[in-house]
């Protein structure tokens, strides 16, 4: 496993996001995969977008069997 996250801040905005990435195996197979996160808000004017973000996948060897990856943004407020 392994974990990462940031936050930056500016005179105008707020910037953070985290990331976790993991492995597991077991004789040929593998799964492995990550979750992450990542916003921005600006103050003047005020906006934000955020993104979310996943991926598992079982493998065999080097070859991927199959995966699943899910990616979703939002944002705000809309002019």
């Amino acid at each position: 496993m392994r974990f990462e996250a940031y936050l930056a801040l500016t005179s105008n905005t707020v910037q953070f996001g985290a990331r976790l990435d993991f492995s597991y195996s077991a004789a040929v197979f593998t799964l492995a995969g990550f979750l992450g996160f990542d916003a921005l808000f600006q103050f003047a004017p005020f906006q934000f977008i955020a993104d979310v973000g996943t991926l598992v996948a079982l493998k065999r060897g080097g070859s991927v069997l199959m995966g699943v990856f899910l990616e979703i943004t939002l944002a705000g407020p809309t002019p």
